[in-house]
């Protein structure tokens, strides 16, 4: 089985590989504008891969401040195929997926109050999560800015050490770009783009024996 992964799109062109799961950990738009927001949908369409998974990130505002805006816009994009993750689970191909655009306190959407309501709010992931979307990353897990400071939500981390995902995709940080496996979870920072915003780094693609 072959999974893409992609996060921090910003709007910026970008073709993905053929995948049986494409995977989009949000930052879909910069503005979070309906103008954005109609070519997410065009672009999201014109991927080959049979399965479509996305959450939203801190830059498309929209899903959080007017959900009924975004409403029509999920009626459309979303179906059997393609899923928008928000706190909810969808089992694909044998495989439970759970998506959350929530991040610690940065800047415009989705943005948790602090180590408190990142506990509860992880509390609720569920026991069994086969693979894990987040918008940003688990402390100390390629979420590292310029200057080497880590910025991930140890709540997070926490949670992820105690449901144990096979596969956690995640972004937002832009300079945390890369793959690693620890413990058995492979961590994916799937940014696309890198600081000045250029979609300049590949897609990841993390290929899974079917067997498993």
């Amino acid at each position: 089985m072959r999974i893409v992964c992609v996060s921090d799109i910003h709007s910026r062109p970008l073709t993905t590989p053929e995948a049986d799961i494409l995977i989009i950990a949000g930052d879909l738009t910069y503005h979070s504008s309906d103008k954005e927001l109609d070519a997410f949908e065009e672009w999201l369409k014109a991927q080959k891969a049979k399965h479509k998974v996305f959450i939203a990130g801190n830059h498309d505002k929209k899903f959080q401040t007017h959900p009924w805006g975004t409403e029509q816009f999920l009626k459309r994009v979303c179906g059997p195929n393609t899923h928008y993750l928000e706190q909810t689970a969808v089992t694909i191909e044998g495989l439970v997926f759970w998506g959350s655009p929530w991040i610690p306190k940065f800047n415009l959407a989705f943005q948790l109050r602090g180590p408190r309501h990142a506990r509860e709010h992880w509390a609720k992931m569920p026991e069994k999560v086969d693979v894990l979307i987040t918008h940003g990353p688990p402390h100390g897990i390629l979420d590292t800015v310029k200057g080497g400071k880590h910025v991930g939500d140890q709540q997070l981390l926490e949670a992820v050490q105690r449901v144990k995902p096979r596969l956690h995709v995640f972004g937002h940080i832009h300079t945390g770009y890369g793959q690693v496996e620890i413990e058995g979870t492979t961590f994916v920072n799937a940014c696309v783009c890198d600081d000045d915003y250029n979609a300049v780094q590949a897609p990841i693609v993390i290929d899974w024996p079917t067997s498993q």
